[in-house]
């Protein structure tokens, strides 16, 4: 597959904002008991997307609304009082912070058997050095692919249309040992709300 340059200049921080679309489709494949952190949370439209009795909380090292709390994710460590994560992390250079992000949910999320959701480009699980968060991690679950491209909320993208596809990936700490994970196409229920 080629991947095309999107010619755009990085955002600061990374900061790409998720439209609700995206997390909706997530939703409609998963179930998030007990609560959910996004620790990227930027602007907090992953946490306005969930439902509204679902308990939820945004942090960032940069947050973009007041409700949002300044965090540094890794200076988190031992107990975490969210048992589920919902995450469009930064890349950083390689995809190396996207990784970084992963591997700290997945650690404060196994003490409650929870659950890490990460929105990442379609082939990130592609990278021999980042098997051992897909297919050699016991609680990788599933990846659901988009089935639609991505038009971030907080940018002008060209008429033509993002070039990226993307995918949900999801790691379950309840997962059955020796189970298979997931390949699935989330539906998308508000297509004609996606681009407005």
């Amino acid at each position: 597959m080629t991947v095309a340059s999107s010619k755009y200049d990085r955002l600061d921080n990374e900061a790409y904002f998720t439209p609700a679309w995206v997390i909706h489709a997530l939703l409609a494949v998963e179930t998030f008991a007990g609560g959910v952190w996004d620790s990227g949370a930027g602007d907090g439209a992953i946490l306005a997307a969930l439902p509204p009795d679902m308990p939820c909380y945004g942090s960032d090292i940069a947050p973009a609304a007041p409700h949002i709390k300044e965090v540094d994710f890794f200076d988190v460590t031992g107990g975490s009082l969210w048992p589920n994560f919902i995450l469009n992390p930064p890349y950083g250079h390689g995809g190396r912070l996207a990784v970084r992000f992963i591997e700290h949910a997945l650690d404060l999320a196994e003490q409650h058997g929870g659950k890490v959701a990460a929105l990442l480009r379609v082939d990130f699980d592609s990278a021999k050095t980042r098997r051992h968060i897909f297919g050699g991690h016991p609680a990788f679950a599933a990846k659901y692919i988009l089935t639609r491209r991505i038009r971030w909320t907080n940018f002008d993208q060209k008429a033509a249309g993002p070039t990226e596809n993307h995918a949900w990936f999801v790691w379950d700490w309840r997962k059955r040992a020796g189970t298979h994970p997931v390949i699935g196409y989330p539906q998308l229920f508000d297509m004609e709300a996606i681009d407005a």
